[in-house]
């Protein structure tokens, strides 16, 4: 389970989370947006088809994104 790490786009602290290849697994198009929850808020990770950030936002109008573990 690949762990990433990076500032969040919210409150500007470091954040670290996983994310399993299942997120990935049956998408129809990429990136696929990953919701990271990070306290009191939450931000967005878009993936790639290889768990590669692809952007960040701290906020989502795509539906129904994946929450991390």
């Amino acid at each position: 389970m690949p762990l990433k790490a990076l500032k969040c786009p919210v409150c500007g602290e470091r954040v670290a989370f996983k994310v399993t290849k299942d997120v990935v697994k049956d998408a129809a198009q990429f990136p696929v947006p990953f919701e990271v929850i990070h306290g009191d808020h939450t931000f967005t990770v878009y993936l790639d088809s290889g768990l590669l950030i692809s952007r960040i936002s701290p906020s989502t109008t795509d539906p129904a994104p994946v929450e991390s573990p």
